[in-house]
């Protein structure tokens, strides 16, 4: 198993501080600026040199083009989930303004692209028929294995696949050995898209899910020997009153 990258995180009271510290960051692969303690920020003298400014500029572009594009896709979507105009507009805008999606769309590229390929995929199988069962639940499958490529929580839309297919084709009436053919189209799909992503993780870390976490877990020992000890230890009685009885309740 190959030995994880370090990140080097570097900061200072001021840019020449900052800027000289990352060049003398000699550890890492990758160094991490940190800009909120600096008195005087400046963005582009902290990227200047290892990271060209320009390049991330042209990232942010294309994560706003596709994540444009997967929105309209998305309205599109919602003509069919809503019909009244009115409440189809503040359904978008919630999305659209939504701080988190601002967030997720602006801050890292990959998140970016996740977003993009997550909302596109579903719209897609939303907006399939009795005709376009089988295309769509292939091509939002494609999308949703992009998403996972980009970002691991895109794994969250699985059950879109596995269980959003059958609900789309019996909804419009298709016959139930169709519907169990599409579906398991759009699950091999996207399994054959993600088997070397996984495949690759499984034998540079020693997981396919390459969360912090997981690897730490990974390296350490199994995720059951880690989880029967944990599972042991809490306070099931706290925890389920916690979860699933109303009201404030005191820890």
């Amino acid at each position: 198993m190959s030995a994880p990258l370090i990140v080097e995180t570097v900061t200072g009271r001021s840019m020449a501080d900052l800027v000289a510290a990352r060049d003398a960051a000699e550890v890492g692969d990758l160094v991490e600026l940190r800009l909120d303690g600096v008195a005087d920020v400046d963005v582009r003298r902290a990227l200047h040199g290892r990271h060209p400014l320009e390049a991330i500029s042209a990232i942010r572009a294309l994560n706003l083009l596709l994540v444009a594009g997967a929105l309209v896709v998305f309205a599109v979507a919602l003509e069919r989930l809503v019909p009244a105009f009115a409440p189809r507009v503040v359904a978008l805008a919630l999305v659209c303004v939504h701080p988190l999606f601002f967030q997720n769309v602006a801050r890292v590229a990959n998140d970016g692209l996740a977003v993009a390929a997550g909302v596109a995929g579903i719209s897609l199988l939303v907006l399939a028929d009795a005709r376009t069962l089988m295309r769509r639940s292939v091509f939002a499958a494609a999308l949703i294995a992009v998403g996972v490529w980009s970002k691991q929580t895109g794994l969250t839309l699985i059950p879109a696949l596995a269980i959003g297919v059958p609900l789309v084709g019996l909804a419009h009436g298709v016959a139930r050995a169709r519907v169990g053919r599409a579906t398991v189209a759009a699950l091999t799909a996207f399994l054959v898209l993600v088997a070397p992503l996984w495949w690759w993780s499984l034998r540079h870390y020693g997981s396919i899910i390459t969360t912090q976490e997981s690897i730490q877990l990974a390296a350490d020992r199994s995720g059951v020997a880690a989880l029967v000890p944990a599972l042991g230890r809490l306070r099931w009685g706290a925890l389920i009153g916690t979860l699933f009885v109303p009201g404030d309740r005191k820890s």
